[in-house]
């Protein structure tokens, strides 16, 4: 006959024993897998939250690279209206090295019609092809006309409107969709995409060009102006 103290320590070890096969038995919680129906809910979830979030992604760098196109187009526009006015101030321009004549009042002046790399050869309906990046592919058509202006006594001109817009390459595809004359610039607005790109023009300028270092400025200004009378003039 087992002791007492012999059978307490037996009984001790059975249940140290039945104890340690129930742990074994249970599956530890932190080494369970997910079902299908936690799968699903977390599909679910992430495809709301990428489709909430995509399209302002998408908005916001479509507006910031034509800002930036715009930018450029800006700086454009003012670079060829310095060229022109550079041009006026020297003594033995020609009229040829103008801007080619547009309608009488250059705001009614209509869209491009066409594109040349060729300067030369562009008319008042045709634009200017320009690659700004050198690499090999045009960025901008840049379209520069004026009204005819007021001459001096040799025929040059030496007074006139001069006016400038610079559209995004893509127009030379879409010409049937010009806005004409554009009501207002395609630049610094919200947009996707090309946006009004395909219609407007990035920047729009127009500006008074006078050559004045010469003594009868003052009276071919006066006429230009609309004083026909020429009062003041020598």
């Amino acid at each position: 006959m087992l002791s007492l103290k012999t059978q307490l320590i037996q009984k001790t070890n059975t249940r140290s024993f039945t104890l340690g096969l129930l742990k074994l038995s249970k599956p530890n919680s932190s080494q369970q897998g997910i079902s299908l129906l936690e799968c699903l809910i977390a599909i679910t979830v992430i495809s709301v939250v990428i489709s909430a979030f995509t399209p302002p992604i998408f908005l916001a760098v479509a507006t910031q690279i034509q800002n930036r196109r715009a930018e450029q187009a800006i700086q454009l526009a003012q670079g060829e209206i310095d060229r022109v006015r550079s041009i006026t101030e020297r003594l033995d321009y020609a009229n040829t090295d103008l801007p080619p004549v547009g309608a009488t009042i250059v705001e009614q002046q209509s869209a491009p019609s066409g594109a040349t790399t060729d300067r030369n050869s562009v008319s008042a309906t045709t634009g200017l092809l320009v690659d700004v990046n050198g690499d090999g592919t045009n960025d901008f058509v840049v379209q520069t006309y004026r009204n005819d202006g007021v001459p001096d006594s040799s025929g040059k001109r030496v007074a006139f409107y001069m006016g400038v817009r610079v559209y995004a390459a893509v127009i030379t595809q879409n010409y049937g969709l010009l806005e004409n004359p554009p009501q207002r610039s395609a630049s610094l607005t919200l947009t996707t995409a090309l946006g009004s790109q395909k219609r407007r023009p990035l920047a729009v300028m127009y500006t008074t060009i006078t050559h004045s270092d010469d003594r009868n400025s003052l009276c071919n200004l006066q006429k230009f102006l609309g004083d026909l009378n020429g009062s003041g003039c020598s």
